[in-house]
């Protein structure tokens, strides 16, 4: 989930993670339009928050590191 407004990108990663799935969110910290970001991480639904420019690196990270990236 990347910067954005409401809370359609949360339902999205549940159904993500539901499925066993691993989940990625913009750093609200960077975001232009923080709400998106921030509410998927209120509802526990991200694994991974960093800034947009270190998320190709944490894509490609195996699933045990499962980075946790800095503070929302």
């Amino acid at each position: 989930v990347l910067s954005g407004t409401g809370t359609h990108g949360t339902r999205g990663l549940g159904a993500v993670r539901a499925a066993g799935g691993r989940t990625f969110a913009q750093a609200p910290a960077t975001a232009a339009f923080p709400s998106m970001p921030q509410a998927a991480i209120d509802a526990g639904t991200v694994d991974v928050a960093l800034p947009p420019e270190a998320l190709p690196a944490a894509l490609g990270e195996p699933r045990s590191a499962r980075p946790t990236g800095p503070a929302p």
